[in-house]
């Protein structure tokens, strides 16, 4: 397979499906610890422990019980799982344990109220497939 439609993409809450979303982001980020003598021509690095982030857009549906109503600050998610390219069997998808640590709605007039969640990774980011 190789490139995606953005349609085919899910989030998931273990195997509950969060409703309206229209668009998720998940950032991968490993710190590193300069390593770099004076004189060296070329800065190196150690490289040390590894985190991850995600985002997720939404219309607001404040009847998505087992979805949005869910992402509230503080809460530990057991699973979220974030579908790049659908969920049907062969797709990969990224799997792990999360806090959400920020939640916002915004509310434009003439336009659709939206909400964002951002949770952070708890532990390992685990790149799966159905």
């Amino acid at each position: 397979m190789g490139t995606h439609i953005g349609n085919e993409g899910q989030v998931k809450l273990g195997a509950n499906i969060v409703g309206e979303v229209t668009s998720f982001q998940i950032t991968e980020t490993a710190a590193v610890a300069d390593k770099s003598a004076l004189g060296d021509e070329w800065d190196e690095h150690h490289v040390g422990s590894k985190s991850w982030t995600a985002q997720i857009e939404a219309w607001w549906d404040e009847g998505d019980t087992n979805g949005q109503n869910v992402l509230v600050v503080g809460a530990a998610i057991a699973l979220l799982n974030l579908y790049c390219g659908g969920s049907d069997s062969g797709d990969v998808y990224f799997s792990g344990a999360a806090t959400v640590t920020q939640v916002s709605r915004q509310n434009t007039r003439n336009q659709t109220v939206t909400a964002s969640f951002q949770a952070t990774g708890n532990g390992a980011l685990n790149r799966l497939t159905i």
